[in-house]
């Protein structure tokens, strides 16, 4: 694959990530109790970030630098 390629793909993964995490927000915001899931679309979200791992490895590990300072 191509780098345009890759990075279509990567659009796709975050788009799906993002999609869920939209509608887990939704659903979150009209229930009565709070959710009991430890992280809402993991699924969605290691397939991103492993798709970006394994080939775009600059923006990677670009991004975890930046998440280290979140802590």
């Amino acid at each position: 694959m191509n780098i345009n390629s890759e990075r279509a793909t990567l659009i796709s993964h975050h788009k799906s990530y993002q999609a869920c995490l939209r509608s887990k927000f939704d659903a979150w915001l009209v229930e009565q109790a709070p959710s009991q899931e430890a992280e809402w679309c993991a699924t969605e979200k290691r397939t991103y970030m492993e798709h970006m791992r394994k080939h775009m490895p600059t923006e990677y590990d670009n991004m975890m630098r930046m998440e280290e300072g979140n802590f």
